[in-house]
């Protein structure tokens, strides 16, 4: 019996359920990255997908465990380079808000749309991110907030602590 008719043909075997689960979960990150709303049904994915209904729901029985994977995998679809731009640009408009003082890697990870863990991979403490911060503004042009950034750094009001 050959390998083709020894398979189940109603359910993916375990090496195409991955390959189907990837082929979804990718469809559904481009879809998200494009601003699509994400899928609510399994009728939703297949169209999405290009996969028949049946493939799907044997495949990703859960819409949203599959949904929140795609979420996961777009984000890291964003190159270093650019969350690190992404970070530093919603960082000068949290400080615009709330002053360098105010200034943490947590809020300002918040501020971004990522974790305070993404923050230290680029900064290892508050000074640095807030001297990245002021440097940036100096770049795009905003000398006074530039300027406010190198005072606060000089008097010291941006001290780092144990989790900054």
């Amino acid at each position: 019996m050959s390998k083709e008719n020894s398979m189940n043909t109603s359910a993916p075997d375990v090496g195409s359920t991955r390959q189907i689960r990837e082929t979804v979960r990718d469809a559904i990150a481009e879809w998200l990255e494009a601003g699509g709303e994400a899928p609510e049904t399994h009728e939703a994915i297949a169209r999405m997908a290009g996969l028949s209904l049946e493939i799907v729901k044997a495949a990703c029985p859960s819409v949203g465990d599959v949904v929140g994977a795609a979420r996961r995998v777009g984000k890291r679809l964003m190159l270093p380079g650019d969350r690190r731009a992404a970070i530093l640009q919603a960082g000068l408009e949290f400080v615009r808000a709330n002053g360098y003082s105010a200034v943490t890697c947590e809020a300002v990870g918040v501020a971004a749309g990522c974790s305070y863990n993404t923050v230290r991979r680029h900064w290892s403490n508050r000074e640095l991110l807030v001297g990245a911060i002021a440097l940036e503004a100096k770049q795009q042009g905003d000398k006074a907030l530039w300027r406010q950034g190198v005072k606060a750094l000089a008097r010291g009001d941006v001290r780092s602590d144990v989790r900054s």
